[in-house]
């Protein structure tokens, strides 16, 4: 999935209906992969209340959550 650095989204998870702001997006190995050295791709998310939350950012994972990008600066792509 196609996402950048300020991007609004919307996903479902076991906490409600999240929205937020993409304001990090890192490659770094998940606790699955550290003993191949596969890495995972992480997007953090800041909610409307502020706070941060870290998510898996693999297709499959993203696509059961319904994650998607509700809007995007033109500008910033």
């Amino acid at each position: 999935m196609e996402m950048y650095l300020g991007d609004r989204v919307r996903y479902t998870s076991a906490a409600g209906d999240i929205r937020g702001e993409i304001v990090d997006i890192t490659i770094a190995p998940s606790a699955a992969t550290k003993k191949t050295g596969e890495l995972q791709v992480w997007v953090t998310i800041e909610q409307l209340n502020g706070r941060k939350i870290r998510i898996c950012g693999s297709d499959d994972y993203l696509k059961a959550l319904k994650f998607k990008v509700t809007f995007r600066d033109k500008y910033a792509a």
